[in-house]
């Protein structure tokens, strides 16, 4: 039904042929591609880490990301207890698949490697369809708490996003069937 195709066009990784994208009542081209990239987030289908640590993956080496921020996002997508185990901790280095670890801590260093910068936009694809129904509902509650700073925008097939979404937008087929 076009997911994908929407959430890379809205997120400027490609661009539409025809049409314009608003944001907040902005044409979105009102920005350069590279502004609007930094204030945005996004994973996409089948996202994995790159080779390197975990914190390199979390932080991507930003000297201005502190560590207190890398430990209180562990918290807050259930990561701690998992890097805990890990002989290196967050030092332990991981192969751009992530083979040497479980899907469901891949796909967290991912989500956390996407909000550590506190985008403006969230663009989410099947976030957490790898992680147990408790530790995702709790994730899902801190993605969508008030304080957080971005809008999200989410594709996925979890039913617990429609209890907590204030917006639910149906494509079938490439067209929006229900809002």
């Amino acid at each position: 039904s076009g997911k994908t195709t929407l959430m890379r066009v809205l997120a400027r990784l490609i661009e539409p042929t025809s049409g314009s994208i608003f944001i907040n009542n902005t044409n979105y081209k009102k920005y350069s591609s590279e502004e609007y990239r930094s204030k945005i987030g996004i994973i996409t289908a089948h996202e994995m880490p790159f080779e390197g640590t975990i914190l390199e993956n979390i932080t991507c080496n930003n000297p201005e990301i502190k560590i207190d921020t890398v430990f209180e996002l562990l918290n807050h997508l259930k990561l701690t207890d998992a890097i805990k185990a890990l002989p290196k901790g967050l030092d332990t280095l991981i192969s751009s698949e992530g083979k040497q670890i479980n899907a469901s801590t891949i796909q967290k260093i991912v989500l956390a490697r996407c909000i550590i910068n506190q985008p403006k936009l969230l663009f989410l694809e099947n976030p957490l369809d790898k992680i147990d129904e408790q530790n995702s509902k709790e994730i899902l509650d801190f993605l969508c708490g008030e304080k957080q700073p971005w809008t999200l925008v989410v594709v996925s097939k979890n039913n617990y996003w429609k209890q907590i979404c204030k917006q639910i937008i149906l494509l079938e087929k490439g067209e929006i069937k229900s809002i």
